[in-house]
């Protein structure tokens, strides 16, 4: 997995600061959930979808699973901006409004999303991968309670970046 890591470096680097630049206060966080559905869906995962709350979810997991790990990031930012972002590479420093509160741990999940479809790679247990919304200030963690109203009762553990 290092190879890939490696390999895949610049591509990380070129995500991050196209995700970046996507405005994503909370509650108006639908063009990164438009942004993140697209590229998934590039990368051939099709069962990606967004739920009511504007999470962006990748389950491995059928819909009665019980025992489900949940892996979350949140895609929100506290900038009340919904124009580009200013995104600047300053040697191996790089800086923009949420790039490291939580588009970096965005791009982690994304990155690995793609190297378990590229490897063909199944969970043994069952798992999402949620891209919440909402976790910043007036969000209230709007995204992680729907989360929790809709999966709660039969999750074993979540962890969140």
């Amino acid at each position: 997995m290092n190879a890939w890591i490696e390999e895949h470096a610049d591509e990380q680097l070129e995500l991050l600061k196209t995700l970046a630049a996507i405005p994503s206060p909370s509650h108006d966080e639908g063009r990164r959930v438009d942004f993140l559905l697209n590229w998934l869906q590039g990368i051939g995962i099709e069962n990606a979808y967004a739920d009511e709350a504007k999470n962006v979810i990748v389950p491995f997991a059928g819909p009665d699973a019980e025992g489900i790990t949940i892996y979350t990031a949140h895609t929100d930012i506290v900038q009340p901006d919904t124009v580009p972002l200013p995104v600047v590479q300053e040697g191996d420093l790089l800086k923009a409004p949420g790039v490291g509160d939580d588009t970096a741990n965005v791009v982690g999940i994304l990155m690995l999303l793609k190297y378990i479809q590229e490897k063909g790679l199944q969970p043994k247990e069952p798992v999402l991968f949620v891209l919440n919304s909402c976790e910043e200030g007036l969000g209230n963690l709007k995204g992680i309670r729907q989360i929790m109203k809709d999966f709660g009762d039969r999750t074993k553990e979540h962890i969140s970046f």
